[in-house]
Formats: C-alpha cells, sequence, structure tokens
C-alpha cells in the first residue's frame, strides 16, 4: 500500500471522467511525484499516461451515484487519502495537506449551506444544530478502524435516505463516529475547498477550487491574485475585506 495519493470518480464515461482527467492535469502540474487513481465504470476511457492506477467500478443503480465515492473511499490503495470531486481544479503544491492525517483521522471542510433544512431528522435522527454537514468534494482521511466505520455507516445511511445528495448520510455517520467513538476530525479551511459559484471569505493562498467555472486555471490567478483578507463573490471578482460594500447591488 502506498503511503499517500489522490483519489478521483469519473462515473458514467464522457462529463464526469473529462472533468476528473482535467482536475488531475491540475493536480499534477503541481504534485508530478503525487499517486492518483480514479475508480470509473469505463476504465478504457481514462488516460493511462496520466492515472497511475485505474479501477474499475460498477454504476450503482437508481441514479445514486454518489453511492460510487463512498466505495472508492473505501477502497482506496493509500495509508493517506485525499478524495477530490471531479469538479474541482488544483491551484498549488497540496502535498503538506496530508501532514493534517499526522493529528487526526477525517478532514473535510463544513458545508456552507451547514444543515440541510430536509435533512436526516424525518428517518429517525437528530443530530444537533452546531454540529454541520462537511461538503463531500474534499475529503482527506487515513486508513483506521475509524476510516472503515465512517464508510461504512455513510454507506448504509445514503442507502437509507431518499435524496441524491449525500451530504446529509454523511454528517450523521460523521456525528456518530465523532462523539462515539472518538473520531479526530479537522475542519479544513475554505482554502482548500473554495466553492467558486458561492460567496468565500478566504485570508491565505487558495488550494483547491470547486466548481465549474470555464475557465477555473483564470480562476486561480484571480482568487490568488492577493493572498490577504479577502472576498471571492461569484460574477463580480475579488475584494479586499473593506471593499466589498462598495459593490454594486443588483434588483
Amino acid at each position: 500500500m502506498l503511503s499517500r495519493g489522490v483519489v478521483y470518480v469519473g462515473i458514467g464515461g464522457g462529463k464526469y471522467l473529462g472533468e476528473a482527467t482535467r482536475s488531475a492535469r491540475s493536480l499534477r502540474r503541481h504534485n508530478p511525484r503525487l499517486s492518483i487513481t480514479v475508480f470509473t465504470d469505463h476504465p478504457q476511457d481514462a488516460d493511462v499516461n496520466l492515472f497511475d492506477d485505474v479501477q474499475l467500478i460498477k454504476r450503482p443503480p437508481n441514479g445514486k451515484e454518489m453511492y460510487s465515492k463512498q466505495v472508492a473511499f473505501q477502497r482506496s490503495p493509500y495509508e493517506k487519502t485525499l478524495y477530490l470531486d471531479a469538479d474541482t481544479y488544483v491551484c498549488g503544491n497540496i502535498g503538506a495537506m496530508f501532514d493534517i492525517l499526522d493529528g487526526y483521522d477525517f478532514a473535510a471542510a463544513p458545508a456552507p449551506r451547514r444543515v440541510d433544512p430536509g435533512g436526516f431528522e424525518a428517518y429517525g435522527e437528530n443530530i444537533p444544530g452546531w454540529f454541520p454537514e462537511v461538503n463531500g468534494g474534499v475529503l482527506l482521511a487515513r486508513k483506521s478502524a475509524g476510516w472503515d466505520r465512517l464508510a461504512h455507516s455513510w454507506k448504509q445511511a445514503y442507502t437509507k435516505i431518499d435524496r441524491w445528495n449525500d451530504q446529509i448520510s454523511l454528517r450523521v455517520a460523521l456525528y456518530h463516529e465523532v462523539m462515539e467513538h472518538g473520531l479526530r476530525f479537522y475542519p479544513l479551511l475554505p482554502e482548500f475547498n473554495c466553492r467558486t459559484y458561492m460567496l468565500q471569505f478566504l485570508a491565505s493562498k487558495t488550494y483547491i477550487l470547486h466548481g465549474r467555472d470555464e475557465d477555473l486555471d483564470q480562476v486561480c490567478s484571480q482568487v490568488n491574485s492577493r493572498t490577504g483578507v479577502r472576498i471571492w463573490m461569484p460574477k463580480h471578482g475579488l475584494f479586499a475585506w473593506k471593499d466589498w460594500e462598495h459593490v454594486e447591488k443588483k434588483v
């Protein structure tokens, strides 16, 4: 087993495998020695010159593609895994992220929405409001009993709830693993999961974008044209934190 690496999922060929390929190329540009694995149901279409490992995974039934992410997450060939959604884009060397796992078992960024109003309560779960959802697009984890329990619980919760979105089920699984088994959880900063279609508050270099902008390389340059306290505002650009109030109001 390799010590560290990045995992992608490209289910359905075409669009999603293409997005994962674009993301992996941005990753490789800044991290040439980092191992990359892609799980896909179209392995014949994967770029073997880009991906170090191509794993076959079946497309799940009923249109719940997120289940593939949970399977890949559990089947990772690495001791320390960084999972990236296909619609991410890497803006710099992210090797230091793996050092988080020297002191923690799992890391993810709190979701901007925090709690889905149509969440898991209807299924008998009542997670306190102070424990938010985390976004499932950038996940760090190390192989452990806690990893196995979390992945198993996440899959169970996801199959139970009648929703395509996987963050509700991840919140439930993560809450129980933290509170009942002491999983050491680290909340990632938005600089490591910058949702480009949402308002973002940033305060240092941004390393991972998450969104489907047409020119993510240009967005990388814009977001990092300053590295101090700043605000990214979709369709408006970047503002120093004191300048946001001067943005023209739209009716």
